[in-house]
Order: structure tokens, then sequence, then C-alpha cells
């Protein structure tokens, strides 16, 4: 029996549809802010159509609708991709890939790089199988990374106009005593009577009612979010750093080792290899920098929570004894990668922060006087 083609005209060629649902044509979808350009490209490798498109939902609706059925999308990733996702997996029902930039390197070394290179690029490496997929939050976890980031930002910028304050007094030679921006400090500065500091004085007082807003959101969002929760049973970890660090890891099956939790934010040293020579460098400082500074901030919390406490974890053993032989700022990151072993755990298996460490020091119990891994594998044949 004969297999039937349904046959699509567009523009420049005829597109032949297979009535099956196995993938027989690859989109590959250079992406930017006012349009993006599409190449559709059919299993053998042909490209039909290599066309820019508006980025307007209307047009890639109607232009989407021009490729067949049976074709499977790789989007690249760029600051805009979350939007133009969500429109062509949720409201066209699309099969849509989000590449992952670090494995379609090649695209941006290419000699001869234009979009429409770019475009079939991608769609021919879809159709190889040599693309690797990036993760895709859920919306919820978006949001939530969205506001800690925007938090994050407001805060910055408060501290910009804080600093732009202190410039200030320090071109007049001015000093005021007390903490500064306390409510003392501020009436001392409207006495100065200078229209710079009223305005800098203005920005501060609206981003502290943003700061405000986006801890109230915050604490709304904890309250949702499971791990989120478990996290804060980590001394030095509150309700800011805890969403920040749920959100940005997302599914924690997606990782298979702590090791690659850690890759993942950057924590994890650059490694050099020629022939028999082996050279580690700096961390990588991949991933969300955002994430990097609030875990070595909750070092240093985590650290003097110990101390003065007088209980001692792993992370703060760990960095005392490190900063004792490398000095605290290599051992607040060496520390900070410590703590992501332990969330990596806790996540995995559920539990909070304390029943975590309990089992870790268990587990390291049972193990002792049993000699090296490898001296157990060769007694044991």
């Amino acid at each position: 029996m004969a297999v039937k083609t349904v046959k699509r005209k567009t523009a420049k060629t005829v597109i032949e549809e297979t009535p099956n649902n196995k993938p027989g044509y690859f989109v590959g979808i250079d992406l930017h802010k006012v349009f993006m350009q599409v190449a559709v490209m059919d299993s053998a490798g042909r490209v039909l159509r290599n066309d820019r498109i508006e980025c307007s939902r209307k047009t890639v609706k109607k232009e989407f609708s021009k490729i067949p059925a049976n074709a499977r999308y790789v989007l690249e990733s760029s600051s805009v991709w979350y939007g133009m996702y969500r429109f062509l997996t949720d409201d066209l029902n699309l099969d849509v890939m989000l590449s992952n930039p670090l494995t379609t390197r090649l695209i941006a070394q290419s000699t001869k790089k234009t979009d429409k290179v770019d475009a079939v690029a991608l769609a021919d490496l879809l159709r190889g199988g040599y693309l690797a997929g990036c993760y895709v939050p859920e919306e919820m976890t978006v949001e939530e990374r969205q506001l800690v980031r925007y938090r994050d930002r407001v805060v910055r910028e408060r501290t910009k106009r804080k600093n732009l304050v202190h410039s200030i007094l320090l071109q007049n030679g001015t000093k005021i005593a007390g903490k500064p921006f306390s409510a003392g400090f501020m009436a001392e500065l409207h006495k100065i009577d200078d229209w710079r500091i009223e305005k800098h004085i203005d920005a501060i007082r609206f981003l502290n009612g943003d700061v405000e807003d986006c801890d109230a959101r915050i604490n709304d969002a904890m309250a949702a979010n499971h791990h989120a929760k478990i996290l804060t049973t980590i001394p030095g970890i509150g309700n800011i750093t805890a969403l920040a660090l749920a959100s940005e890891i997302g599914d924690i099956s997606r990782f298979s080792s702590a090791g690659q939790l850690a890759s993942y934010f950057g924590l994890v040293p650059s490694v050099r290899n020629s022939a028999s020579m082996v050279h580690h460098g700096r961390i990588t400082k991949a991933g969300n920098s955002l994430v990097r500074h609030l875990l070595t901030e909750a070092v240093l919390v985590h650290t003097s929570f110990a101390r003065s406490s007088n209980t001692s974890t792993p992370v703060s053993r760990f960095y005392e004894r490190l900063a004792r032989k490398r000095g605290t700022s290599k051992a607040r990151v060496a520390a900070a990668a410590k703590m992501l072993t332990i969330i990596f755990w806790m996540l995995k298996k559920d539990i909070n922060f304390w029943t975590c460490v309990a089992e870790g020091e268990k587990s390291t119990h049972r193990d002792s006087g049993k000699g090296s891994y490898s001296q157990r594998v060769k007694d044991h044949g």
C-alpha cells in the first residue's frame, strides 16, 4: 500500500507532510529581540526554507502553521527565550527543545556566522541528535527566580544611592555621627540642605519600600515551597537565600551528583590537562553569580553560629581548618561548595540539615577502620 503525502505550499518551496508521528522535519530558530530566523530542514538534510520572521505572536502563529505537524523545533537560548518558548509550547503545542549554549558553541566560533547559517546549523544539529537541551523550569519556579533577582537589583541600586550620599559628605568634609541612614543620621542629612542629597534620600526611601514589598512576597512564596523551607534548617540560610537556591536548582533529580550541582553554580576549580600535567586553577564561576554570593555570605553566618553556640558542623570544621591553611577568602568559597554537597543530599532525601549531618556522620563511622575504598575492593577481590 502506497504511503500518501500531503503537500503544503509556502512562498519558496513545497513541504511534504508524512501521515505518521515520526519527526520528518527539523526547525532551527535563531531568536532575537525583534525577529527570528527560522530554517526548516527535512530528514535528508535539505533546507526547505530559511526565512526571517517578526517576533509578534500573530505573525509567528501564521508562519508556523505552514510547517508540518510532525516537525521538531530547537530554540536557541538567549535573553528573550522564555516568553517565546512558552508561546510555542503552551499556545501552539509544538515540540520545542531549548538548546544549551555550551553545546552549540561551534556556531559562535564559526568563521562564517550569519543568522541564516546559525538557524540551519541548529536544525542540522537537531536532526543529527547532537543537541543537549536546557532544563526549562516550571512557571512558578521562574517567578520565584525573578522575584529574588529583582530584589537583588533593587538592593544594589539602594547601595549605590547610599554610596553617592557618602561621596557628597566626603567631598564637603562633613562627618555625621551615628549609624548610617538611621533616623538620627537622616535628620542630620536634611540639615545640610543639599538638593542632591535630598534626591538620593527620596530614592532610598522608595527603594526601601520596594525591598519590603519583595520581602513580603518572598515570605509568601516560602510558605508554598517545601524545598526552600527545608533549606532554612541550615544555620546561616534565611528565606532569601533559601528561595534563591530552591528556585535556581529547580528539580534536584536533574543533578546526578553533588559535584555536578557545585559545577552548575561555578564552585569547582577549573582544570587544564596536558599530557601528564594537570593544573587546577580558580573556580569556573559558571552559573548564577547571585547564588555564589549568597552561599559565601551564608558560610560566614554559619561559622559564626557554630562558634557562638559551640556547635560544630561539617561546614564550620571544614572552614576553620582550611582558613588556617589557605586564608579566609579561599576557605569561604570551598566551604560554600561543601555546603552545596549537604544541600544536594538534603533535597535528594527530603530531610533537614541536622538529620542529613547525623546520617553523614553515621556513614563515616561505619566506614572508619575499613581502610581506603581501593584497599577494601582489593581485600574482597
